[in-house]
């Protein structure tokens, strides 16, 4: 089953690996370091509030909370 990120990005839940809170310095800095074409920025100018680690590699940041998130990946 896909989950909603944002109001036009859906992700493959079987395609997570992990998704946590962007307040930690670990997260940003890892953010920061990825290389282009790695990250996708879906929080249309928003502040980030979580990131979603895929199991290819690839980042999808996004302005929803880490509960918000929690609560579409179990539903």
């Amino acid at each position: 089953a896909d989950v909603k990120v944002t109001r036009d990005c859906y992700v493959p839940k079987e395609n997570v690996k992990l998704y946590v809170s962007y307040e930690t310095n670990p997260v940003v800095l890892d953010v920061l370091e990825k290389k282009e074409g790695l990250v996708f920025d879906y929080t249309y100018g928003r502040k980030i509030a979580s990131v979603i680690y895929l199991k290819n590699g690839e980042l999808v940041l996004t302005a929803l909370s880490i509960d918000t998130l929690r609560q579409r990946m179990e539903g």
